[in-house]
C-alpha cells in the first residue's frame, strides 16, 4: 500500500468519524463537551490540506481531505446553529424571570376597574 492510500484511509476514516460528531449533535440538539475553537482549527487545517496533498500529487489524500473540510464544515454549521438557539432560549428564560422578580404595576385603567366590585362579587 502507497502513503498516499494509507494516508487517504486515516483521512475517510476521519470524515467517518467527524460525521458521527455531527449525527449526536443532531440527535441531542446541545453542544457539550467540546470547543468550537479547536474545530475551526482542525477545518482550517483540512483546507491547507487541499492545497497540500495537490502539491505532492497524493490524489486519493487529497479526495478523502475533501471529505474531511465537508464533515467539520457541517459539524461547524451545526454547532453554530445550536449554540444560537441555546443562547436566544437563555436569554429568553432570563427574560421572563426578570418579569417574574419584578412585575410591572398595574395600568391605572385596571386599578380603577378593581375598585368597582360588580353586585355578584361577595366581599
Amino acid at each position: 500500500m502507497n502513503p498516499d492510500l494509507l494516508n487517504a484511509a486515516f483521512e475517510a476514516a476521519a470524515a467517518l468519524f467527524i460525521l458521527n460528531h455531527c449525527r449526536v449533535l443532531y440527535r441531542d440538539k446541545s453542544v457539550r463537551g467540546v470547543s468550537i475553537t479547536s474545530t475551526v482549527f482542525f477545518t482550517g487545517w483540512g483546507f491547507w490540506n487541499l492545497i497540500y496533498y495537490p502539491s505532492l500529487g497524493q490524489s486519493w489524500s487529497f479526495y478523502a481531505g475533501m471529505a474531511v473540510v465537508a464533515a467539520n464544515a457541517l459539524w461547524l454549521g451545526l454547532m453554530l446553529f445550536y449554540l444560537s438557539k441555546e443562547r436566544k432560549a437563555a436569554a429568553s428564560f432570563e427574560k421572563l424571570q426578570r418579569f417574574l422578580e419584578n412585575p410591572p404595576p398595574p395600568s391605572p385603567a385596571f386599578v380603577e376597574l378593581m375598585k368597582h366590585k360588580p353586585n355578584w362579587v361577595k366581599n
